[in-house]
């Protein structure tokens, strides 16, 4: 695995294609989604 975050592609079906070929597992992906909600969550109660 990498460490290539998703934000870096270009498109859902580049990350299918990492995904594909395991180059990045789908599980990863998620997870660093869900951290960047969550980052985003706590920013937004710190404002709030």
């Amino acid at each position: 695995m990498n460490s290539v975050t998703p934000e870096q592609y270009q498109s859902a079906s580049e990350i299918a294609d990492l995904v594909a070929t395991r180059e990045i597992s789908a599980l990863e992906i998620l997870e660093r989604h869900l951290n960047k909600i969550e980052e985003h969550e706590r920013m937004f109660m710190l404002l709030t």
